[in-house]
């Protein structure tokens, strides 16, 4: 099933990679770190190359929170680069602990940046449970990100990071439902957030509007299947990269 969806679920990765937060400080094992994942970052297909750079660096911030223990930037960063490495349940335990601490302090201070950062990290928290079969867990976190980032309702305002962190939300969601077996619940999640996603972000519009017209195909019913077709059909014609929407299409003709 993940393989069908290796698209999506790569697009909903790169969302969370671009969301990590550097730290305001120089710390120097954090700061080394740090830089290693933004050189992740930068080529995240060259898994073999950055291998050796990803234990370096979780070595580095084992030492880091060795002495800064509640450091959530910190645990954050653990969790992202132990998910690299395949160390899921190191990669949980970090999310777990970072999210704890930026809950604490967002409930002593509700200050905006501080449920940025929660809802980050929740993000991340959600896609881990997700790749980890956790979907209960997972769902869990995602609603907790749609509940601490609002839904811009205005057009024109240029809030990309929350538009990109409800879109992760949502289909970490639906993920976690369809792969559960819930595929109208999935279906519902889906057209939720391909009508909150913005003109601005082709690419992940492409990309929902397959994953949706994919799960509507799964009911298995006539008129679902002429509601996916459609559905690609119209993406089509406004799409400028219709390349994938028009493979998708060859699979239902």
């Amino acid at each position: 099933m993940r393989s069908l969806y290796q698209p999506i679920w790569q697009a909903l990765k790169f969302l969370s990679l671009h969301s990590a937060d550097a730290s305001s400080q120089p710390i120097p094992n954090l700061e080394f770190a740090y830089r290693a994942f933004r050189t992740f970052q930068a080529d995240p297909r060259n898994e073999k190359a950055h291998s050796d750079l990803g234990i370096s660096a979780f070595f580095a911030l084992e030492r880091c929170l060795q002495r800064r223990s509640k450091d959530a930037t910190a645990l954050h960063l653990a969790s992202l680069i132990s998910e690299r490495l395949g160390l899921s349940s190191r990669a949980v335990a970090f999310a777990r602990r970072s999210a704890k601490l930026l809950e604490s302090a967002y409930e002593r201070s509700e200050d905006a940046q501080t449920a940025r950062r929660y809802a980050i990290t929740q993000c991340t928290l959600g896609r881990i449970l997700l790749s980890d079969g956790s979907y209960s867990e997972a769902c869990e976190a995602f609603e907790t990100v749609l509940g601490l980032v609002e839904r811009v309702e205005d057009s024109a305002t240029s809030n990309a990071e929350a538009i990109k962190l409800r879109a992760q939300a949502h289909l970490g969601s639906g993920l976690a439902n369809l792969l559960s077996g819930s595929v109208e619940t999935a279906i519902s999640t889906f057209e939720i957030s391909l009508e909150e996603t913005k003109s601005g972000f082709p690419f992940l519009q492409t990309q929902l509007t397959v994953l949706l017209a994919q799960t509507m195909w799964m009911l298995g019913t006539d008129e679902a299947h002429e509601a996916a077709k459609s559905l690609l059909l119209d993406r089509c014609v406004t799409s400028f990269r219709p390349v994938r929407l028009e493979l998708a299409l060859t699979r239902y003709w």
